[in-house]
């Protein structure tokens, strides 16, 4: 079930600290290109800061860099700097270096990055160095793309950072597009959404891409949401994907905030998650979504609302395959999802972390209501108002051939199984061997409590 020999491939794979490019930008021998001759698709060498800023002049040219750049200490004006004036080009960054770059400190940029707005354009094999990003989509390599390509890329900061209203460590916005094989190291701060990798994600898929950012979000901007890879992920498909940098909104996920009609799959969460409202090591808030095959060994904080290994809040979503290692903690609280609603299941899923809730708390979920839970594993330690080795509250909801080994503390309601069952709720073929305590004396080896 689980792939733990894979996941160390994938870490060692993603991980930020191997550099993706060894040949070109450094001593070796250099590949020997044979630009075209017609005059509309020559590729153009650029070697410094100058040739660079030409590119604004011909926004559908094809570009190579041919040397490592370091741009002035002013402010960049981003290459694209709207819809109607887009780069549609190609950039080959030949795995050189541009580094230095500033945009938006002196003045206001709508897109904001080292390109501004990307139609149709493709971006690979750059490294790029920033100082500082502002603007109100904002991204060190491209403010907002649209049906482009990002491959091959790192965009990294040690000193600065990112701050927009939809900010990614790569692109403040995605429509349409694909980032891969692509990394990020540094600090975003977001107002409406912030990601590691990308603030809105819609129509588009990442896929192998791994962050180190920190992603912080305004704590006095209600929904605000932020993600590892993505803060907003709509219509989507996220997949082999890594996080370990702190997440911190007001719904936050370790690879998504905020995920609707969208997939993801093969992604692993290391970095802890906080949320004022919904957190979960892999989504904050899942609805009309999977997520399969998924790991979080994040801790996960929720201080209002639900708090899951993987998926704070879920509804009309699958979630299978997926493991959790962190604790969670939350007012509502499951080892893989807090709240579980309107045809939501949970499948083949284990934790092994710590759960605590003010409310409900479940090895594999806090509150379960129209779905179903089956061919779960708990043993980690449950303790809340309701607590249950698999749920903390089931209402009209079914669990199945699930097994719990963890210990079970409740104040009200204690289950192996279940802590508060609403009849006409169903524990089929289910089997505990944890112990179970309630300061009420309520409890029991398959649920504390019936209701009817």
């Amino acid at each position: 079930m689980y792939r733990l020999a894979g996941l160390t491939t994938m870490i060692v794979l993603l991980a930020l600290a191997v550099p993706f490019f060894t040949g070109c930008g450094d001593s070796g021998t250099q590949p020997q290109y044979r630009p075209p001759t017609d005059g509309n698709n020559t590729i153009v060498n650029i070697n410094s800061a100058a040739q660079l800023n030409e590119i604004r002049n011909n926004l559908s040219g094809r570009y190579r860099l041919t040397a490592n750049i370091t741009l002035p200490s002013s402010d960049w004006s981003p290459i694209g700097s709207s819809p109607y004036a887009s780069f549609k080009g190609e950039f080959d960054g030949r795995g050189y270096t541009i580094n230095g770059l500033t945009v938006g400190s002196a003045r206001f940029e709508k897109f904001a990055g080292l390109f501004g707005y990307v139609n149709g354009g493709v971006i690979k094999n750059l490294n790029l160095e920033y100082d500082y990003i502002h603007g109100e989509y904002a991204g060190a390599i491209v403010g907002y793309m649209y049906g482009g390509i990002i491959s091959n890329s790192i965009a990294s900061s040690y000193i600065g950072f990112i701050d927009g209203d939809i900010a990614g460590g790569i692109a403040g916005g995605v429509e349409r597009s694909t980032i891969t094989d692509s990394g990020s190291v540094g600090v975003v701060y977001g107002y409406t959404t912030g990601g590691g990798i990308a603030g809105d994600v819609l129509g588009s898929k990442i896929e192998k891409c791994s962050s180190d950012v920190d992603v912080y979000m305004d704590p006095y901007m209600a929904d605000a949401m932020a993600g590892g890879i993505a803060g907003y992920v709509e219509s989507s498909l996220i997949t082999y994907c890594y996080n370990r940098g702190y997440i911190d909104g007001d719904i936050a996920g370790g690879i998504a905030g905020y995920a609707e009609d969208s997939t993801i799959e093969i992604c692993d969460n290391d970095g802890d998650v906080y949320a004022e409202s919904d957190a979960g090591g892999i989504a904050g808030y899942a609805i009309l979504s999977v997520i399969d095959d998924c790991y979080n060994f994040g801790d996960v904080s929720a201080y209002i609302y639900d708090a899951g290994g993987i998926s704070g809040y879920t509804e009309n979503a699958l979630i299978t395959n997926c493991y959790n290692e962190g604790y969670i903690y939350g007012y509502t609280a499951g080892g893989i999802a807090g709240e579980l609603y309107y045809n939501s299941d949970v499948e083949n899923c284990e934790n092994a972390g710590d759960v605590y809730a003010v409310s409900n708390a479940g090895g594999i979920a806090g509150y379960i209501e129209d779905g179903l839970i089956a061919d779960c594993y708990n043993d980690g330690y449950i303790d809340g108002y309701n607590a249950g080795g698999i749920a903390g509250f089931l209402y009209f909801s079914d669990v199945a051939y699930c097994e719990n080994a963890g210990n079970v503390y409740a104040v009200n309601d204690a289950g192996g199984i279940a802590g508060s069952r609403y009849y006409p709720s169903t524990i089929t073929g289910c089997y505990n061997t944890g112990y179970i305590y309630s300061s009420t004396g309520r409890y029991g080896h398959s649920e504390g409590w019936l209701y009817y």
